[in-house]
């Protein structure tokens, strides 16, 4: 049994295959299946006959489809080599297993991030389409490799780009409802005059209400993929449909990992990882004229739903949607994950999880009176303390009982990573606000899914429950978009 398996939270995991170099400081808290990749400079020379980063990329799928180990590490820089020397010839295998056949390779594109170049690759398996991230340093060697659910087209929408920090620019969709045929709230707009992507009542422009996406733990994409599901996908084109603009983007640790890795920061917080960008991102809509900078709202999944009020004291923002978030700090949540899956094993191993659940949680005690070197040497169910520390003078439904802005909690009743006890909670501590709304939806899961299989272990909840498509419903969308365009 390895230790990291249950030290480590779960509460939005976004992949189910990851392969990784060795990881920093900066990991954002997930579980195993994390995408943390190093990177490694050393001088070496491409593969012969395979010049071009986008040759490189599409070599290295054949290699990993034929299991060779040798041929695999071929491609490597020495980092990669020394990570995957044991495990190389078995990547693909992972991935069939998790997705089901290969059925091939769509297009491809190309970025730059950090003096590497990444080639994103579709690779479409049986019961998943994935993109396949190969970052290729200067001297042609395989420096990173990344495996998450998605395709390079999903969900339509126009490119944009926005950034907290110019190190680290963040890659998003912003689509805009379609004026011509109309959205819910939008009456017959025909008028082949009017400027694109403006709602128009007679002839005065109507600039649309927007949602912000924000992400769960771990590093995502903007659709927020997840086994089989595309979380945020499913919402935004929901939600545009009815009106809404929406801003989804690829998360800073999913964009950039290799980059964060390599850098190491002991420092790394959440608001690094997460609430930064969330701002950049709410300053990016005020300046467009195509949105109503006052009816700006914030989502967020999961960890990203305990932010909110701490990003909206920060920005202007005029309401949030929780969808199965916590009120509680985050190393509560980890240790109640990591009881519910020691009550799974047999006696003896979930005797040892215990006994590692109380020894984080005394560490996790102490976070609040850590020094900050203290929490840059530590760490806590998994995580760097230090980050977790960062979490620690957020206090959630005090923020929002301050700032009284509008509220919408959703909650999931078949949630096995933020149980309903946490909607008691937030019901409970939020209560006196003036605007807030609650919603508990009995039959769906933690990504708002109604899965109706067979129970599956808390550690395979990606493959198993996750691994099956199961649409955000229509209910949960309509919910959503009547609290924005109703106020």
């Amino acid at each position: 049994m390895r230790k990291k398996v249950y030290l480590a939270l779960v509460l939005a995991a976004a992949l189910a295959v990851s392969i990784t170099g060795c990881s920093g400081k900066f990991d954002a808290p997930e579980e195993e299946t994390e995408a943390t990749t190093a990177m490694n400079t050393e001088a070496a020379t491409a593969p012969e006959g395979r010049e071009t980063p986008d040759e490189i990329a599409a070599a290295l799928l054949l290699a990993l489809q034929g299991g060779d180990s040798d041929e695999i590490l071929a491609f490597m820089d020495d980092a990669m080599k020394t990570a995957l020397a044991d495990t190389a010839g078995e990547l693909w295998g992972q991935l069939t297993s998790a997705y089901g056949a290969f059925s091939g390779a769509g297009e491809s594109e190309r970025a730059d991030a950090e003096g590497y170049e990444i080639v994103l690759t579709e690779v479409f398996f049986a019961n998943a389409a994935l993109i396949q991230r190969t970052a290729v340093d200067k001297d042609g060697r395989v420096a990173g490799l990344f495996f998450s659910e998605g395709t390079l087209s999903s969900g339509g929408g126009e490119s944009v780009t926005f950034s907290a920090d110019p190190s680290y620019p963040i890659s998003g969709t912003l689509t805009l409802p379609d004026v011509e045929s109309g959205g819910a709230g939008f009456n017959n707009i025909t008028n082949t005059g009017l400027r694109p992507g403006v709602a128009h009542s007679g002839d005065v422009a109507q600039p649309f209400p927007a949602v912000i996406l924000i992400h769960g733990s771990g590093p995502s994409d903007r659709d927020e993929s997840i086994g089989a599901n595309r979380v945020f996908a499913d919402i935004s084109a929901g939600l545009v449909s009815r009106g809404v603009a929406v801003l989804r983007y690829d998360k800073r640790t999913y964009t950039h990992g290799a980059a964060l890795a390599a850098a190491a920061d002991p420092k790394f917080t959440v608001m690094d990882e997460t609430t930064d960008d969330a701002e950049a991102a709410v300053r990016f809509l005020r300046a467009d004229a195509r949105i109503d900078g006052e009816r700006i709202y914030l989502l967020g999944h999961s960890m990203g739903g305990g932010l909110l009020s701490y990003i909206g004291q920060n920005e202007i923002v005029a309401g949030y949607i929780i969808m199965a978030g916590t009120p509680r700090r985050l190393w509560e949540l980890s240790a109640e994950q990591n009881l519910v899956a020691a009550e799974e094993l047999e006696e003896q191993s979930a005797a040892v999880v215990r006994e590692l659940v109380a020894a984080e949680t005394e560490k996790a005690s102490k976070l609040a009176s850590m020094t900050d070197d203290e929490a840059q040497s530590e760490t806590v169910f998994g995580m760097p303390a230090y980050y977790l520390k960062s979490f620690e003078g957020i206090d959630a439904p005090a923020l929002h009982l301050s700032d009284k802005k509008p509220i919408l909690v959703l909650a999931a009743g078949r949630d096995r990573q933020v149980p309903p006890s946490d909607f008691e909670l937030w019901k409970s501590e939020l209560v006196g606000h003036p605007a807030a709304e609650f919603k508990l939806y009995p039959e769906l899961n933690h990504i708002f899914g109604e899965y109706t299989g067979e129970d599956v272990p808390m550690t395979r909840l990606v493959e198993g429950e996750y691994g099956v498509r199961t649409p955000v419903p229509e209910d949960v969308i309509n919910d959503v978009a009547e609290f924005i365009t109703g106020r």
